[in-house]
């Protein structure tokens, strides 16, 4: 134990440049932001009895439209400690309580959320830091890097441990084990494949490689990611692996978050090497006259927003300035070859123009009243107050902080160790079953649980995929709803989070009669508020495919599933908002 900590402290020591971290914040508080806006768009599908029809108790509408907002704080840096836990507390609120929509994803969010709330991911490139340099004194200079272990935690817990664990399953499914796997759900074009890839699944020996490729890297990742010799060879890996599923499959979200976190993986000098080559060569000289009000914040905060280095900023008395004694009285200059620059109104746009995150302010500064807006705004900046950690307290809680993050990952390790006796690799050598307690505990407040993505137990069991197709029927013609499309593949509801209903199946082999009309209701309920078809009279036809799952490599196998034909269940009707069906089941 005494080891453990003192390699915990090792980590916690060593700084790095906290660029990576912020890059991390903005792009994954991205797609965040937008799984969220699907949650809002789809809420009705999701929460409702029946949708539109029969409401739920609660209306989610104003608590996802809060969430929204925090999270374009934690994207913006803004209050950011504060945002990131009321994030964490809406995440378990909705991704951890949720079952019928989403992906494994919202496992993932669920740690990356838990862990943002520790990790200091606004300490640059954030609002929060322009407000900390604008209240410091002119001559302190805040570091902007952060322990390694900020980068690492995030790493471990969300990729590391996802990877390892997920080998119990794969390796002791046979269509893994003979590199079937990547073959076998590309041939799917109904429920997982993107587009026609047929010239990837006619190569037996290709896509056997990919597949054992993905088994090794899996295995290996948690060693090596954390090497200075094997780190970019993983950084590429993960990727190009990560790329292909998002271009392939239909799981958007669940692959731009795991990219998401390889920003995690960039070396740490490439972010140096960047932001010295988008430098300016040719500095302005902006001069900022001490003794007015304001004038000590507006140059911190000059220098806090410059972050391509555009601005040769001086600060100081008119005099010492060497200022052209004929420019009158004000707070700001501009030097612009021989001649200042005093006016606001030029000065602003100017500065703006030279700040590419400020570009959108100079379409509108030219607005006087804007202009005053945004004049507002600066102040109510220069008069926030926000806490920063001084080097004395720093230290003083340093012993503590090894401690707790100490301990968080011993937990995780533990949580994700008790998960691994639901895995395949557990049933095949007898191991105990999982507290059913601390398996919901678990994932519903750390996102720990069983990763199984693509080990469904098809060969081993009478599981069958049944390809539902939906489509309207008016006077003139027949519109299929965005669910399985008539030519075979996927459709939109299906690229979404809400797939998780889309994808039709149980256990017996036998098209349950109850959830088939439950599922049909749902939709074209949803559907058709959505799409302005009248409830009160309303028919749709229902179709039916059952997929095989094919385990034996055969050439165009996509296209033979593709043509699977389709079979009439029948009609349902919604009459006077009633739904009845007349399905021949």
């Amino acid at each position: 134990m005494v080891r453990y900590l003192k390699t915990i402290e090792k980590f916690y020591n060593k700084k790095v440049d906290a660029t990576g971290l912020a890059i991390f914040r903005m792009i994954y508080g991205c797609i965040l932001f937008c799984v969220v806006l699907e949650l809002l768009k789809y809420r009705h599908l999701i929460f409702d009895e029946i949708p539109y029809l029969r409401f739920s108790n609660i209306d989610y509408k104003y608590v996802l439209i809060l969430w929204l907002i925090v999270i374009w704080h934690i994207i913006m840096g803004l209050f950011t400690r504060i945002a990131t836990i009321i994030n964490y507390v809406l995440s378990v609120v909705f991704i951890a309580t949720i079952n019928n929509f989403g992906n494994h994803v919202f496992n993932i969010m669920v740690t990356i959320n838990f862990l943002l709330m520790f990790i200091s991911v606004a300490r640059v490139y954030s609002i929060d830091a322009v407000i900390i340099k604008i209240q410091s004194p002119i001559n302190n200079i805040r570091s902007s890097n952060v322990s390694v272990l900020n980068y690492y935690s995030l790493v471990f817990m969300s990729l590391g441990l996802m990877y390892f664990s997920s080998i119990f399953d794969k390796l002791f499914v046979d269509y893994w084990a003979n590199g079937m796997a990547i073959w076998t759900f590309f041939s799917i074009p109904s429920e997982f494949a993107r587009d026609n890839f047929s010239f990837l699944l006619n190569n037996k020996i290709l896509t056997q490689g990919l597949t054992y490729l993905s088994l090794i890297f899996e295995t290996l990742f948690l060693f090596l990611c954390f090497r200075r010799g094997t780190r970019v060879i993983m950084l590429v890996v993960g990727v190009l692996f990560h790329m292909g599923i998002l271009f392939c499959f239909s799981i958007t979200y669940f692959q731009l978050t795991f990219l998401s976190l390889y920003i995690l993986l960039i070396p740490f000098s490439f972010w140096s090497f960047l932001k010295l080559k988008c430098q300016y060569r040719h500095k302005t000289t902006v001069f900022v006259v001490a003794g007015y009000r304001w004038s000590e914040q507006l140059y911190q905060l000059l220098l806090s927003i410059d972050v391509l280095n555009a601005f040769d900023c001086k600060f100081g008395d008119k005099t010492l300035l060497m200022v052209n004694k004929s420019v009158k009285g004000k707070m700001i200059y501009i030097k612009v070859s021989d001649s200042y620059i005093h006016d606001y109104k030029q000065i602003m746009p100017y500065l703006f123009k030279r700040i590419p995150f400020c570009m959108p302010f100079v379409l509108v500064i030219g607005i006087s009243r804007i202009r005053a807006i945004i004049v507002n705004i600066l102040k109510l900046i220069f008069s926030f107050k926000i806490k920063s950690t001084n080097d004395d307290n720093e230290a003083y809680l340093k012993s503590y902080k090894i401690k707790t993050i100490a301990s968080i990952l011993l937990l995780f390790v533990i949580l994700q160790g008790h998960a691994l006796l639901d895995t395949n690799f557990a049933r095949k050598i007898h191991l105990p079953e999982s507290n059913i307690q601390i398996k919901g505990l678990a994932r519903a407040f750390f996102g720990v649980t069983r990763h199984n993505v693509f080990t469904y137990d098809y060969m081993n069991s009478n599981l069958k995929i049944f390809s539902v197709g939906i489509s309207y029927v008016d006077e003139s013609n027949e519109k299929w709803l965005p669910l399985t499309l008539e030519n075979g593949t996927v459709g939109s509801y299906k690229k979404g989070l809400c797939r998780t209903r889309s994808f039709y199946s149980n256990r017996d082999g036998v098209l349950d009669s109850l959830q088939l009309n439950n599922y049909v209701r749902d939709f074209t309920a949803f559907w058709s508020v959505n799409n302005d078809i009248d409830l009160d009279s309303a028919n749709f036809n229902v179709y039916v495919k059952k997929v095989r799952m094919y385990f034996n490599w055969e050439k165009d196998r996509y296209q033979k599933s593709r043509s699977i034909p389709w079979t009439n269940l029948g009609r349902v009707v919604w009459k006077d908002s009633t739904y009845i069906s007349q399905l021949n089941h």
